[in-house]
């Protein structure tokens, strides 16, 4: 993580490192790069990419993948002019609840819902479902969970994550997690 400094105010911050989604020999690096509006373009986003690609370079990766939204034009611009090509498009689709009664849940005969604020016995199981279900997920490249203790540390633990926001399905005669879905503070705060 590096900041751009003008006259003792931070103006922008650049973050790099790991796609936890990917094994560790990936070749690419995520990139986050952020400057304030009335600071753009006079070239505090351009040292700040200059100091992640040193630390990727060091790292042995040989590119970035960045996420931006197609609202956000200076962002697009930037990545465009830095070399950046579009590799995939996502739709980013939302649901308003509000005013709308919860039904309540209705699980398959055989499948019961706990949380895993219920259930934190269970995480080395929902890692394994995980492991099992990520491989399907639609992507331009094939995501994965890592190995358990990332996993955790970035999915389960990570900033905004919360053990009451993973409803896990647990298969009634195995016990085993047969899957899983989660509502994060990040995802809320992001849409």
């Amino acid at each position: 993580r590096n900041l751009a400094w003008l006259d003792g105010e931070a103006i922008g911050t650049c973050t790099t490192g790991r796609l936890h989604i990917h094994p560790p020999n990936h070749p690419r690096f995520y990139l986050g790069a952020w400057v304030l509006p009335a600071h753009r373009r006079r070239g505090a986003g351009t040292a700040l990419y200059r100091a992640a690609s040193a630390a990727a370079h060091s790292a042995g990766k040989s590119g970035f993948q960045a996420w931006v939204s197609e609202d956000v034009v200076d962002g697009v611009r930037f990545l465009l002019a830095h070399g950046f090509e579009v590799a995939g498009r996502d739709k980013v689709v939302a649901l308003d609840l509000r005013g709308m009664d919860a039904p309540a849940p209705a699980p398959p005969k055989g499948i019961r819902l706990v949380t895993l604020a219920e259930r934190p016995d269970l995480i080395a199981d929902l890692h394994a479902a995980a492991l099992e279900a990520f491989p399907s997920i639609p992507s331009t490249t094939p995501i994965q969970p890592g190995p358990l203790d990332e996993f955790v540390a970035t999915a389960v633990e990570g900033v905004g994550m919360a053990h009451d926001a993973f409803v896990l399905a647990l298969d009634e005669p195995t016990g085993e997690v047969a899957g899983y879905a989660v509502s994060a503070d990040w995802i809320r705060a992001r849409w």
